[in-house]
């Protein structure tokens, strides 16, 4: 990412064709919104997931839900027929084209219940389930395409409603560059609460009690707040860059990079600082209730990391000149490291090994939930920003263009959320991977997701 700051966010293989695919339509139009997909049968059974079939080289890869023959299988949102008819391998065989780059086929039907060309509505039974074609068993395989790349549909439908997501548990923050404006809402479609002026840089975290706002000030000051309406209180002076995470277990953490070069963090926002060391050039911190606190840092051209305040430094790889790291109860904590010449790396766990994930990268960004695991997005020196999700063998997604900055939040019931600051200082966000942008706000210099 561009700063500090605003890389810290809550925030076998796949066959060399398919990758290929990917690298041609990375940049790919932007799909609905995940609440927008709803599941196309009563069923939410997978006996098969997406990754699954990805694993085993599939030429189809898609979601296996698990249904007896002569089941219902509904349109998971409006569009056309472009076939319904025997499809090979995949027997009986319904894909509808919704626009935008975006298709869904339904195969091994046992009867079919439309026919080419015909408009859909969303919830429409277009078949009825089935065993045809190379069948194992009773099933409905669904596949979603974006831009001719398959996706997992698991990762876009959320919660199966057809309802807008709620987005009462974030808030997002901007800081605008007239006067270092830090400006923040709840709600995606809400108003925005003026914070304080001469900001540099803005970062939240989410607690129970309400999102906890921290702010470098132009001067150098660290302030911290409880909720939109709170009251500031200065941390510390003197710093660069800082970092927050949150999790009910373990509280809130702060780490500030001093302009020293050292790096100073705490748990508990009135508790003491602790002096962690010093060479550091940028920071990026993380928790969950399980693996608790885990601290990256780049030290001289190395990554070196750390579980809680007072653990002992590991060296995890070098050259790299930025860190990212998301952590979650399942996954742990997965770590991504842009190196000196803009390769980026990725891995869950300390000890894993390093999997390169792309090159001519500027900057990164990195979310993790029990559900969804690691989503690690990166901006390439094009512009180009790209996403992968649940593994870090997926395969990349385009999902804007013109972009400075991107930054990633995920959990279990909404999966991947993503901002961007785009070169002309526009914000926008959105649902799940192929989700709609909305704009926000404009004129911004830095953008925070909790």
């Amino acid at each position: 990412m561009n700063s500090l700051t605003s890389r810290v966010r809550h925030g076998a293989g796949v066959a060399v064709a398919a990758l290929a695919l990917v690298a041609a339509t990375v940049a790919a139009a932007p799909a609905q919104a995940a609440s927008e997909y709803i599941y196309p049968t009563h069923s939410r059974q997978v006996s098969d997931t997406f990754a699954d079939h990805v694993k085993r080289g599939s030429s189809n890869p898609g979601t296996d839900y698990v249904v007896p023959v002569g089941t219902s299988v509904q349109a998971v949102r409006a569009g056309t027929v472009t076939m319904a008819g025997w499809y090979g391998d995949g027997g009986n065989t319904v894909r509808i084209d919704h626009g935008g780059g975006i298709v869904t086929e339904y195969l091994h039907n046992s009867a079919l219940l439309v026919s080419n060309g015909q408009r859909v509505q969303q919830g429409e039974s277009i078949a009825r389930s089935g065993n045809t074609g190379s069948s194992t068993g009773p099933h409905l395989h669904i596949v979603l395409r974006i831009n001719g790349v398959n996706v997992d549909f698991e990762k876009y439908v959320g919660t199966g409603s057809s309802a807008p997501v709620s987005s009462s548990a974030l808030t997002y923050a901007a800081v605008l560059a007239d006067g270092g404006t830090a400006i923040a809402k709840d709600d995606l479609y809400g108003s925005w609460t003026t914070l304080t002026g001469g900001v540099e840089k803005i970062v939240v975290a989410p607690t129970a009690a309400g999102p906890v706002i921290v702010v470098l000030l132009k001067n150098g000051t660290v302030l911290s707040k409880h909720g939109l309406g709170g009251t500031w209180t200065t941390q510390t002076s003197g710093a660069r860059a800082i970092a927050l995470t949150a999790d009910e277990t373990t509280g809130v953490s702060l780490a500030v990079l001093l302009s020293t070069g050292t790096l100073i963090a705490k748990t508990g926002l009135n508790a003491p600082w602790v002096t962690l060391t010093s060479g550091v050039s940028d920071v990026s911190i993380a928790s969950d209730p399980v693996h608790g606190l885990t601290v990256a840092a780049v030290m001289g051209d190395s990554v070196v990391v750390k579980s809680g305040l007072f653990g002992g430094w590991v060296p995890i790889v070098s050259p790299a000149v930025r860190v990212a790291v998301a952590s979650d109860p399942a996954n742990g904590p997965t770590f991504v490291a842009l190196s000196t010449t803009g390769a980026v790396w990725a891995k869950t766990g300390i000890s894993a090994p390093w999997v390169t994930l792309t090159s001519g990268a500027t900057s990164i960004a990195v979310a993790s939930d029990p559900s969804t695991g690691p989503t690690v997005g990166a901006v390439q020196t094009n512009g180009d920003a790209i996403v992968k999700s649940g593994t870090l063998y997926a395969p990349w997604v385009g999902v804007v263009s013109h972009a400075k900055e991107l930054v990633i939040n995920s959990d279990p019931g909404r999966g991947p959320t993503m901002m961007y600051l785009s070169t002309e200082g526009g914000v926008a966000v959105k649902y799940g991977i192929g989700g709609t942008w909305t704009q926000i706000t404009s004129g911004a210099t830095d953008i925070a997701l909790p």
